[in-house]
């Protein structure tokens, strides 16, 4: 009986040391891909900006074209 206890306490104390080494692994992870994540966000955001003021130039050129093609 007293066998039994002491293996259990055994794996009990092997696996927390086990999720004691893991667990802030588990964290970084989480936390770099929630950063990750973000960075990725942002980035797509600024694309979509420097695409709006690509169209917004092109736009304008446009117009600009077409006004001086009608003042000749």
């Amino acid at each position: 009986m007293m066998m039994m206890k002491k293996k259990k306490k055994k794996k009990l104390q092997d696996l927390d040391r086990v999720v004691d080494n893991i667990l802030p692994h588990l964290k970084e992870g989480m936390i770099g891909s929630l950063i990750f994540k973000k960075e990725k966000e942002e980035e797509e955001e600024e694309e979509e900006e420097e695409k709006e003021t690509e169209k917004e130039k092109a736009r304008d050129l446009k117009n600009g074209y077409n006004n001086l093609v009608r003042l000749d």
